[in-house]
């Protein structure tokens, strides 16, 4: 038992350890298109890139010290603390460093995206709507509305509400399935907000789906200003 309890303590030091050396997370994946590769801050020498999935790797989280490198027509978006920015085949291979001194703004920035997921990993319930995510910020023109299918097959009725409660768009009897709108949907949402885009100032607004067995789950998000885009 002694030695049992040695062991224990080991592995939880080591495993300690490991956790206290993995970077933190400094941004996320917001948009990809193409070729786009990825090599990991802990991938070891010789390993090849990671080749990302525009459907898969789309808000995936980023670390300090990971590489992505855009390839003949790819293109990605990172949304880093309080800055976007948009990668192509030009730039070459990137390295991702957080910023020396971080605003309050950022540092609550990068205190989310340490949270983004945890309940993926834990026993709570996942939530209906996986994109956009809950309190996220997005680009107007990049709008996409998904969630996870329910078991039982029902029609959902989709609202998007501005920030003073009054409607944006709207569409009734959406079938549960598709795990989505359509992309003419999506890009007539998108359209909106790119009309209703603020100069300087995000702006936030609210999706709600509504039906008999979901009830009205409602998820937020914010929209990244023109100025903050260019």
């Amino acid at each position: 038992m002694k030695h049992l309890a040695l062991c224990k303590l080991a592995i939880g030091l080591i495993a300690t350890g490991a956790l206290a050396q993995e970077p933190t997370p400094i941004g996320l994946i917001v948009s990809l298109s193409g070729a786009v590769d990825l090599r990991t801050f802990d991938d070891p020498v010789g390993k090849p890139p990671r080749r990302l999935s525009p459907l898969h790797d789309r808000m995936r989280v980023l670390h300090d010290g990971d590489r992505l490198q855009a390839l003949q027509d790819g293109v990605v978006s990172i949304l880093l603390p309080g800055k976007p920015l948009i990668l192509r085949a030009k730039d070459g291979q990137v390295q991702l460093h957080p910023e020396q001194k971080l605003s309050t703004e950022e540092q609550a920035f990068n205190s989310a995206i340490q949270d983004f997921g945890r309940a993926g990993g834990s026993r709570e319930v996942a939530p209906l709507v996986w994109s956009p995510l809950a309190d996220s910020l997005i680009l107007a023109q990049d709008f996409r509305l998904s969630w996870n299918p329910p078991h039982a097959v029902e029609t959902f009725s989709v609202t998007v509400l501005r920030e003073d409660g009054t409607r944006l768009w709207s569409v009734e009897a959406v079938d549960s399935v598709q795990g989505g709108l359509s992309p003419q949907q999506d890009s007539e949402v998108a359209g909106q907000l790119l009309r209703e885009r603020s100069q300087s100032a995000r702006q936030r607004y609210s999706v709600t789906i509504s039906s008999d067995l979901q009830g009205a789950p409602k998820i937020s998000f914010s929209v990244i200003s023109s100025a903050e885009e260019a």
